[in-house]
């Protein structure tokens, strides 16, 4: 998200960059033994591969990059494991400009449950008017609850447990 000016604390110390991969993709074994700890790398098929990615160009490299649609859908795919719920939502809140079409494409081919209802708990929240040309009718929610975070408040609309995350 940082790489599309979407960043909300600056860490005291550098973070290392999620890399998301299809499950049974493999880094070359040179990547990973020289660049191993700037790189986390998750193994995922949650949302269609290809879909929402754009080449950039770093000088002479360029590299496969995440749309911010599609990189919020993998940031909340690490919560609460690997980021807070409280900066996720700080980042969306920050997300003034999304194409409601693009994301609701993306939002309907995900398969993670969780990363849907988050989204919608957080988007919902921030208020923003693109959240408005969402339909959510053509998401499969699942169903039951989902517990997010031990000790949580039951949410009953997103049927998620989260701790409060908008007073952090």
């Amino acid at each position: 998200m940082a790489e599309h000016g979407f960043l909300h604390f600056v860490p005291f110390q550098e973070l290392p960059t999620m890399l998301f991969a299809p499950p049974k993709v493999s880094l070359p074994v040179w990547f990973s033994r020289f660049y191993a700890s700037s790189f986390a790398l998750t193994r995922t098929n949650f949302l269609p591969d290809g879909e929402g990615v754009e080449q950039r160009r770093f000088g002479e490299s360029s590299v496969w990059m995440s749309v911010p649609e599609r990189a919020i859908l993998e940031l909340l795919h690490g919560v609460p494991e690997k980021q807070m719920i409280n900066e996720a939502y700080q980042i969306l809140e920050m997300m003034t400009v999304v194409r409601p079409k693009f994301m609701q494409t993306l939002l309907q081919e995900c398969s993670s449950v969780k990363v849907k209802r988050l989204f919608f708990l957080l988007a919902e929240r921030t208020g923003h008017s693109w959240f408005e040309d969402l339909d959510q009718s053509k998401i499969d929610f699942g169903s039951g609850c989902r517990v997010i975070e031990e000790g949580g408040t039951f949410n009953s609309k997103w049927q998620l447990v989260v701790k409060d995350w908008s007073e952090i």
